[in-house]
């Protein structure tokens, strides 16, 4: 019918194309050279001024690659570690609010004057 709005919701037209990943993200593809490179937790949260729990949560949740170990520290991906760092500072966020959704893209607030 000519002139009727049709409203889906996002999710629904994600579920039925190409599933976005956060590797097709142009913040994930500006560290895309660091992919694969390890870097010790506690180095990585030095080098990126983030809390090392910050940087292990996001290990357990799978936003960050686990590479491998080195005796008794943990090496993670760097890309990986960059891509999370640059969300967790553009976003300036507080504790307690969350910053990606389970497929690590960013997440979108559903309310607020900063909903998207």
């Amino acid at each position: 019918m000519i002139g009727e709005t049709i409203v889906v919701a996002e999710a629904e037209v994600q579920q039925q194309g190409e599933t976005l990943r956060k590797e097709d993200l142009p913040e994930y593809k500006a560290f895309a050279h660091l992919t694969g490179v390890p870097i010790w937790v506690s180095e990585a949260a030095r080098a990126h001024n983030i809390p090392q729990q910050t940087i292990s949560r996001w290990i357990k949740t799978g936003i960050i690659k686990r590479i491998g170990e080195n005796g008794n520290k943990i090496l993670i991906d760097a890309a990986d570690v960059a891509y999370c760092a640059k969300i967790y500072h553009d976003r300036n966020t507080k504790q307690g609010r969350r910053l990606f959704d389970d497929d690590g893209l960013p997440y979108k607030l559903k309310t607020g004057p900063l909903a998207a």
